[in-house]
């Protein structure tokens, strides 16, 4: 039925080692910039959509980790 594309501007994630008993460590800073996201709607209140897994950008991105991100839109 109806479709559109949205975009999620500026897109990061912030990874930190969890582990008990001491504090929880910031590892790494993970840039995936803007990401589109294409929704389809059965009817006036029902859409969704998945973006495409994405790697984040190297030159902004911290070197020691990594992790592919995918954005989900669900409206009711």
């Amino acid at each position: 039925m109806n479709r559109g594309v949205y975009t999620f501007i500026g897109n990061y994630m912030k990874l930190y080692e969890l582990d008990w008993p001491d504090t929880d460590d910031h590892v790494a800073d993970l840039i995936y910039g803007d990401i589109n996201v294409p929704v389809t709607c059965s009817g006036p209140w029902s859409c969704s959509g998945s973006s495409a897994w994405t790697d984040p950008n190297p030159r902004q991105s911290s070197t020691n980790a990594s992790a592919k991100l995918q954005i989900r839109v669900h409206m009711f």
